[in-house]
């Protein structure tokens, strides 16, 4: 440690050649070939699958793959899913810093300089909860709104998708193009009368109350969630490889672009198209490797617009110190600050250590499903795990 606290106190007398890092990098694709090999073949991991790696250090930067049946790079898109809630996040603190709406409200309010709430005053948006809800409470995923994409409508709800999950009936009555919205997926909970628990209570992740962001953002803001990230943080933090999808036809990627399967003990299915309609604010956003990692250095740096202060806030999880997830942002002991990903097909981490001044973003393009639910729950950990190795050889 020593050596390290040297270095960072006295930064300004070394270059990125006096950490070596050549040799590191050498060594972190090595344990990167030898772990994905002996994975790979446990997991009997067909080879169109693999693992992507950009690390970016002290403004050095590598780009890491198992890949061998194709090449990709750092400027191949894929689905960011989950991560999209740190630019949901990021505009709520930007609206929060420029007085446009306190995060410290209850989503019944009225707005500032406003007559109008944040949420319309209809039965459409009459959550359970509403009155008593803070929009900081939705970005600690602490609202207790229940989460139409992880959880199927309970069985005692009087209607026609009780008991499924409320997209997968739409489609199937519908078709895969069907068109979801942001006031549908609210509505949902508010004609059902669903949730977890009240607000305040509990952690409980809900991509729904991102959703409920969302529409706040959009009355705030007077524009849609997609134009609000695209000319506030996407166009003004340079990040030209990065879309907000919202429409269900629009179910493809930029080239070029990595291609997702999901792994199951009948095969392979390529999962890469997909109507992305439903995910919005939640997990609709598509990206790169280096825009990410450009994004999540900007964003945790007080740089892509949201003040330090703000920032502080976001990254403060003393509400959920198990979870470890603040307004957005969730810690990972030994790797940093950022967010993870999971959409079918693609599963993602993006974090920043500021000690380090080390960004990461890295991708498998799969889920193991083989054993369900154990054998993806191995493959996170399996990732998360490499990623602590990497910054270790990096220290």
């Amino acid at each position: 440690m020593i050596p390290l606290l040297f270095y960072s106190c006295n930064s300004d007398n070394f270059t990125p050649e006096d950490y070596h890092y050549p040799d590191k990098f050498a060594k972190i694709q090595n344990l990167l070939d030898s772990s994905w090999t002996v994975y790979a073949k446990q997991n009997k991991i067909p080879d169109s699958c693999g693992i992507g790696c950009y690390i970016s250090i002290r403004g050095v930067n590598h780009f890491f793959t198992t890949f061998s049946k194709y090449t990709i790079n750092e400027n191949y898109h894929f689905r960011i899913a989950s991560n999209t809630k740190m630019f949901t996040a990021a505009a709520i603190m930007l609206l929060h810093q420029n007085g446009k709406l306190n995060i410290n409200d209850p989503i019944s309010q009225k707005m500032p300089n406003s007559s109008e709430p944040y949420l319309p005053d209809i039965a459409d948006f009459n959550i359970p909860y509403k009155n008593r809800i803070t929009i900081k409470q939705l970005l600690q995923h602490r609202a207790g709104v229940f989460d139409l994409a992880n959880d199927p409508i309970p069985d005692n709800v009087n209607q026609p998708y009780r008991g499924v999950f409320y997209s997968d009936y739409q489609m199937l009555k519908f078709g895969i193009d069907y068109q979801f919205s942001i006031n549908e997926m609210i509505k949902v909970i508010s004609d059902c009368n669903i949730f977890y628990e009240e607000p305040g209570v509990a952690f409980h992740y809900s991509n729904t109350g991102y959703q409920v962001l969302a529409k706040i953002i959009e009355r705030v803001s007077g524009k849609s969630f997609a134009d609000f990230i695209n000319t506030e943080l996407l166009q003004k933090n340079g990040l030209s490889l990065t879309s907000a999808p919202w429409i269900s036809t629009d179910n493809m990627l930029p080239a070029p672009y990595v291609t997702g399967y999901v792994i199951l003990p009948t095969g392979c299915i390529n999962t890469t198209k997909f109507n992305m309609s439903l995910n919005i604010a939640e997990g609709n956003i598509i990206s790169t490797f280096s825009n990410m990692n450009k994004w999540i250095k900007l964003l945790l740096s007080g740089e892509a617009g949201i003040s330090k202060e703000n920032i502080d806030l976001m990254k403060d999880y003393s509400e959920n110190p198990v979870d470890m997830f603040g307004l957005g942002i969730e810690y990972i002991d030994g790797i940093g600050f950022g967010h993870t990903g999971s959409h079918q097909g693609y599963s993602s981490k993006v974090f920043y250590n500021p000690e380090l001044d080390l960004s990461v973003t890295y991708l498998c393009n799969f889920w193991n499903y083989t054993n369900g639910g154990t054998s993806y729950r191995e493959q996170y950990n399996f990732g998360q795990d490499l990623i602590k190795s990497f910054i270790n050889i990096l220290k």
